[in-house]
């Protein structure tokens, strides 16, 4: 499997938006100075690129091996909604040996403020040059590559076979945002692989979306508790 690999452009950016990569210590200063401020000024300082690098690996891998047996077996068109640097695009690239178009949907700009849990319209820590030229960095071609902002107007004329949004769309956001892009760009067989934070979402009232659902993975975390299933067939 490819071993993935972080710039000192990116990492930053990859910090922003994971912050189990930082030590509690830097999380109390993050939260006392604000997100911006800390990375802007003091990420320099702390967790070496190398050791970010050799974490990502290990975490990653083993997330994308828990992924496999879910994934469709074939796919042209995938879509990674609130996609940060596109980490498990890498990874899936790999898997569909670099056949697929992938379409990646996220804010493209960096809050100043730390925010927590889940609100109506999410947070952004992001970069659209930063993203690209981390997964051109990575493997991908640019023209498998289309990177949208979630506030334009949201319109395509292909039809998604893998929807993915982890820690994301169900997680700090609703997913009634991206009901028209799954009605209208989606087919009956099409996968999602969504993370829902149980304490803001009827999971049932998710489930019942689509054709059929299962949990893959039930996770605690300090702030909040998160199953990621796995979807097939949006009802339109």
């Amino acid at each position: 499997m490819k071993k993935i690999q972080l710039k000192n452009t990116h990492k930053k950016y990859f910090l922003f938006q994971r912050n189990e990569y930082l030590s509690s210590q830097q999380i109390k200063i993050r939260k006392l100075l604000g997100r911006y401020l800390f990375t802007k000024i003091f990420i320099n300082f702390f967790n070496s690129l190398s050791d970010i690098n050799d974490n990502l690996n290990k975490n990653f891998k083993k997330e994308f091996n828990d992924l496999i047996d879910h994934l469709p077996r074939t796919t042209s068109n995938i879509l990674d909604i609130g996609s940060g640097l596109g980490v498990i695009d890498i990874y899936l690239n790999e898997h569909y040996n670099q056949k697929p178009n992938f379409t990646l949907i996220d804010k493209n700009f960096i809050e100043k403020k730390v925010y927590y849990g889940f609100n109506s319209s999410g947070q952004a820590y992001n970069n659209f040059k930063i993203t690209k030229d981390f997964l051109l960095h990575n493997g991908l071609n640019s023209d498998q590559l289309s990177i949208f902002d979630a506030d334009s107007n949201l319109l395509f004329d292909v039809k998604f076979d893998l929807v993915v949004s982890l820690l994301s769309m169900g997680y700090h956001y609703p997913l009634d945002q991206y009901l028209s892009v799954f009605k209208n760009n989606t087919h009956k067989n099409t996968v999602f692989i969504i993370d829902i934070a149980e304490e803001y979402n009827d999971k049932n009232q998710i489930f019942n979306l689509f054709d059929s659902a299962k949990i893959l993975y039930k996770s605690s975390l300090p702030r909040h508790n998160y199953i990621r299933i796995c979807c097939i067939g949006f009802k339109k």
